[in-house]
Formats: C-alpha cells, sequence, structure tokens
C-alpha cells in the first residue's frame, strides 16, 4: 500500500477531502464499529467523492485513493 506523500498530487486531493468529510469516524472504521447505516454512508461519501471529482478520475488515480482509504480506514472497498 502506497504512503501518502508517494500518491500522485491529485490522488492527495482527493484522499484529504474523503478524510476531511470522514474523519469523525475514523477510529470506529479501523475497530470495526459501524453500524450497518454508518458503513453505508462511509461507502456512499467515498464513492460520491470519487464518482463527482472534477476532473473526472482515471482508473489509476481511483485505484490509489482505494488503496490509501483501505490502509487509513482498515476497509476495503
Amino acid at each position: 500500500m502506497k504512503n501518502f506523500s508517494e500518491m500522485s498530487k491529485l490522488s492527495q486531493e482527493v484522499a484529504e477531502n474523503i478524510d476531511e468529510q470522514l474523519y469523525d469516524c475514523k477510529e470506529d472504521c479501523k475497530k470495526g464499529r459501524l453500524s450497518g447505516d454508518m458503513y453505508e454512508c462511509v461507502i456512499r461519501t467515498v464513492l460520491n467523492t470519487m464518482d463527482n471529482w472534477t476532473p473526472r478520475l482515471k482508473y489509476a488515480t481511483r485505484c490509489e485513493v482505494l488503496d490509501w482509504f483501505q490502509s487509513e480506514y482498515g476497509l476495503c472497498l
């Protein structure tokens, strides 16, 4: 898994945006303490952020962000 500093600038921007939106539940994600509704909300937030990013994210960028997300939040999407 890539370290944040090894990611492209665009991937870092997307990751920072996701982190700002989900920071309050980061520890709960890591420890597996999300309810079904919260889990759904986290997934929706990540996917909506990437789907609505301008310019449209390429596959490699999306993979880089999801790899970071898995290492930071402990969830594989």
